[in-house]
């Protein structure tokens, strides 16, 4: 139901939004005419009777159309024409001289009321409809948006503003419905048509001796005149003039038609219409702008994508940057040779794509257990028996020949292209360590095959270099619960030397002894606030083939083995594709697990150094003694490091961190599709990465009103493309 409402809201409001305008802006214009009108008064003439009746009969004389009398609240004062309309003008009562006139001028006023009750073309019934979807879409956004949060975005004062004020902006357009149905019109007598002239009436009244109890005198519809009188005996009636004699009339309020017009107040109520149509200008010109800028950023999304046909593509999966970087220096060397090159991330490419170009080149680094990086999954996923038919390509893997799976992610790549019917323009290419000279090699390899003798010549980038350092072991501080059945969780510090630069999400390598593979840790700390590399390491314990439980080699060492003051060679790996950008105002949202909160910790020094809206969702098993940083979290919060934080755990409620993003999903699909946020994701693969991922699926689906599963990951890509998704997992 919310995702038709949300569609209907969306296209009645962009379809029908001229009309809207045209409404909103004349009825401002309207809305002037009480703000300016005088002050009537609400007294009887009395004494002053006879200066009235003179008064009128002299303009009369004059040939001045009196279709409507009342009296100024100052007493010494008249207005003909009716004081909130815009043909009055006033008068004095001791000579019948004229003053001044009242309100907006009669031409401006009459074009405005004709525009906006038919478009100066007798469409009453088209503006009739506006106002009639003008109140479904306030309806539907109360019913989309009813919890509403003020945020530092356009579509959230959107739709926060349209829930808070809701009473004010049903206003107009409900009171304009009331009246198009004629509902809440007062009951009137039956009213005899007007055959007499104003000085007439007062001769009439003069006659009867009621004269003086005259307040003013109303024309109804334009063709019968109705004359308010005060009573002796307090409070007042309407009467007409038949046959000389005055007879009475009901007459009650039109409150719709007062309230539309904003005559029940004067000023007051004019000045609130006024607001009241200028608040939904507001909310017309922010909703076509939101739609506006969305259109615009898709199909610049669509434009970035690689869809062009023919040339080069050089797709990346990058784990630790070395591959984005190393793709988009291919690029820029196959276009200073004068070859069309795009470089795009493996996140923003399909099987589907590889045919629009004339040869494909890859660079896949590896992750865990020799899987491919997270970016790549879905492009490896989308191939198939026969999707990369025809399709040329070479492929650089990156690894390190320490681990066991040396390269097994670019070579997995490798097969599942050959399985798809694609065509290798040589072998893949494996790259040990710093893989520049790999890539250079690569590239010579590649001159004769894509008829490019000058690759051959072409020079290697600078990577981000790994430094070697000794790390001293400062502290140890254990953050679970001992004795609570929790896993065992400790935050390490260590001393480098030489000092380095590092920030929050970059790696540390250490190498247990008798060992010959250095494991990475994520850096929970950085260089600008701390002079020490915070790890949070976590007991890695399972069970072996002979069924017995037994700790991981490098967990036991650190948390078990290694003393304080005890050193340990370390080499620091810069990771740019998970570290916090120091510029820009973009929303964060962190999600973790367990360890994983590791690289997010050591965001809170940027955070704080660069304040913008941060929103953490940290999940665990156990509320007591698993809630890793609790305190410096809420800390955060309290001093406005973190706008939001969320925490979740097994022992207290199901779903995880993704049913809590579900649960905010409105407000984080606002963040990420309007405000540019970026968000961060550290945790295993199997669990926090592919939840995260389908928790986006399914608020996207929920809140964008496209209910489909092929809209909803091509958003997913989209995000990846944008860098605006950066997951980092292990396991």
């Amino acid at each position: 139901m919310k995702n038709f409402l949300r569609s209907a809201h969306r296209w009645v409001g962009i379809v029908l939004a001229p009309f809207f305008a045209i409404l909103l802006i004349t009825g401002a214009i309207l809305a002037f005419q009480p703000i300016l009108a005088p002050e009537l008064g609400s007294a009887p003439v009395g004494a002053r009777a006879p200066q009235l009746q003179a008064a009128v009969e002299r303009l009369a004389a004059e040939g001045v159309n009196i279709p409507t009398l009342e009296l100024d609240a100052d007493g010494e004062h008249f207005w003909v024409g009716g004081g909130r309309d815009a043909r009055s003008a006033q008068y004095r009562l001791a000579d019948g001289e004229f003053v001044r006139h009242g309100g907006i001028s009669m031409k401006l006023y009459n074009t405005a009321k004709s525009l906006h009750k038919s478009l100066l073309l007798k469409a009453n019934w088209l503006m009739e409809f506006a106002s009639y979807a003008m109140l479904f879409l306030i309806i539907a956004g109360l019913v989309m948006w009813f919890k509403p949060r003020f945020e530092r975005s356009l579509i959230s004062w959107h739709n926060a503003l349209g829930i808070v004020l809701v009473p004010l902006w049903l206003l107009l357009p409900l009171s304009g419905v009331m009246m198009t149905l004629h509902l809440g019109a007062p009951a009137i007598g039956k009213l005899a048509p007007n055959e007499l002239s104003m000085p007439q009436v007062l001769d009439a009244l003069a006659g009867q001796d009621r004269l003086q109890d005259l307040v003013r005198i109303r024309s109804i519809r334009g063709r019968s005149l109705v004359v308010e009188l005060a009573r002796a005996e307090g409070g007042k009636e309407n009467v007409q003039i038949v046959d000389g004699a005055l007879q009475p009339v009901e007459m009650g309020r039109y409150w719709p038609k007062e309230l539309h017009e904003g005559t029940w107040g004067g000023a007051l109520s004019g000045t609130l219409n006024l607001l009241a149509g200028a608040g939904l200008l507001f909310f017309l010109v922010s909703g076509v702008f939101v739609w506006a800028r969305r259109t615009m950023q898709t199909r610049a999304d669509r434009r970035a994508a690689p869809t062009q046909d023919g040339g080069l593509l050089v797709a990346f999966a990058s784990q630790t940057g070395n591959a984005r970087a190393l793709a988009q220096h291919t690029a820029e060397q196959l276009n200073t040779l004068g070859v069309r090159a795009q470089c795009a991330s493996l996140a923003a490419v399909r099987a589907a794509d590889l045919p629009r170009f004339d040869a494909v080149l890859l660079l896949c680094s590896t992750t865990g257990e020799g899987e491919l990086p997270e970016s790549a999954r879905a492009f490896f996923a989308s191939l198939g028996e026969g999707r990369a038919k025809g399709v040329r390509y070479a492929l650089l893997a990156l690894g390190d020949s320490h681990y066991t799976h040396f390269c097994a992610g670019g070579l997995k790549l490798d097969a599942a292209l050959r399985e798809a019917g694609a065509t290798a323009l040589l072998p893949a290419h494996r790259a040990d360590g710093v893989p520049t000279n790999a890539w250079r090699e690569w590239m010579q390899a590649l001159a004769a095959p894509l008829a490019l003798p000058a690759l051959a010549q072409t020079h290697a980038p600078d990577l981000p270099a790994d430094s070697q350092h000794t790390a001293t072991l400062v502290a140890k501080t254990r953050l679970d619960r001992e004795g609570a059945g929790c896993r065992e969780v400790w935050a390490l510090d260590f001393a480098l030397a030489p000092r380095a630069e590092f920030r929050g999400g970059d790696l540390l390598f250490l190498t247990p002894p008798d060992d010959t593979v250095a494991r990475p840790s994520s850096i929970g700390s950085d260089s600008r606030e701390a002079d020490t590399v915070r790890l949070t390491v976590g007991l890695h314990q399972y069970r072996n083939e002979a069924g017995e439980t037994v700790c991981g080699r490098t967990s036991a060492w650190l948390l078990h083995q290694l003393p304080v003051g005890a050193q340990t060679a370390a080499r620091l790996h810069p990771h740019p594709d998970f570290r916090l950008p120091d510029a820009g105002d973009a929303p964060v949202i962190l999600v973790a697990t367990g360890t994983g909160i590791a690289p997010l910790y050591g965001f809170l020094p940027a955070l704080r150094a660069h304040r913008r809206d941060a929103w953490l969702f940290f999940g665990n098993a156990y509320s007591q003694g698993d809630d890793l940083y609790r305190a410096d979290w809420e800390a955060a919060l309290a001093d406005g490091t973190l706008k939001h934080l969320d925490m979740v755990f097994d022992n207290e409620q199901p779903g995880y961190v993704q049913g809590a993003m579900l649960r905010h999903g409105a407000e984080l699909f606002a963040w990420l599709n309007e405000r540019g946020a970026l968000l961060y994701a550290c945790g295993r693969a199997s669990t926090l990465g592919a939840g995260v991922e389908e928790a986006l699926k399914t608020i996207f689906r929920t809140h964008s009103g496209q209910d489909n599963e092929a809209a909803a990951q091509q958003w997913l890509d989209t995000l990846r493309q944008q860098e605006r998704l950066r997951m980092d997992l292990f396991g």
